[in-house]
């Protein structure tokens, strides 16, 4: 682990700790649909990446508090910048005072453009009733829901059948593969029909160039994003370049 994180201090992390934002861009139109949501930490030492403090703030007990000032963030600049979507653990969801916490911290406007990305670390421990009640508590308000890289890890179709999931979000490991293995491509093209014959949106990770771009649109995906299109932002920065994408199409 990173000997900056080591002693890991609660508070300078959750004082210092803030999002930026990635666009979404939606294919069809080219325009921004909706922004993720992605923690970063710079202190006196220098940025800490999040593959660091993040599983460092899960082991300390931590993690809970860390989205909760995620979301804080977040609920300031969801007028700004519209749909947002933040990551929660498959186990946070089934905790249900940190749900009814982030429900108090976006109230009942914000919860409509509020979009969770689900990811899996952790799940062998999880109770999957409780997870699933946690997001119908969720879903009862609006909020959307994506399982995030379906296909990596346990992130298969038993989770696909067990969650009331809207997303399906394509790992970068096969939108990089794209360019130069035939199987990669094979397998974001099995999953973007399987998306379809289930009725669900695609967001594909990872799209640096215009071949991975053109090669998604044309296999059907919904949206994309990556840094072909823009690295995260800073929320005002976000906001100027969703206003630059209205006119394109």
């Amino acid at each position: 682990m990173d000997s900056n994180v080591v002693w890991l201090d609660s508070q300078l992390l959750l004082n210092q700790v803030v999002p930026v934002y990635q666009p979404i861009i939606e294919l069809e139109t080219s325009r921004v649909v909706a922004f993720e949501a992605l923690a970063r930490w710079v202190h006196g030492g220098g940025a800490v990446s999040p593959e660091v403090f993040i599983p460092a703030a899960r082991k300390a007990g931590l993690l809970d508090d860390l989205t909760l000032v995620i979301c804080q963030y977040v609920s300031r600049n969801i007028d700004l910048l519209g749909a947002i979507s933040i990551n929660l653990e498959l186990v946070q969801l089934g905790n249900p005072v940190l749900i009814e916490d982030i429900c108090q911290v976006f109230g009942e406007q914000g919860l409509k453009r509020l979009h969770i990305e689900i990811t899996e670390v952790g799940a062998v421990d999880v109770d999957f009733a409780l997870a699933r009640a946690g997001m119908e508590r969720f879903k009862s308000l609006g909020v959307g829901f994506s399982l995030d890289d379906f296909g990596n890890g346990l992130s298969n179709f038993q989770r696909l059948c067990e969650l009331p999931v809207d997303t399906l979000k394509i790992p970068r490991n096969l939108i990089v593969g794209m360019t130069t293995q035939m199987q990669s491509q094979a397998c974001v093209d099995a999953t973007l029909n399987l998306a379809q014959v289930l009725g669900l949106k695609t967001i594909a990770e990872g799209v640096e160039c215009v071949f991975q771009r053109n090669a998604l649109k044309k296999m059907g995906c919904t949206m994309v994003q990556g840094n072909w299109y823009s690295r995260p932002l800073d929320a005002q920065c976000a906001a100027d370049y969703k206003q630059k994408r209205l006119g394109l199409g």
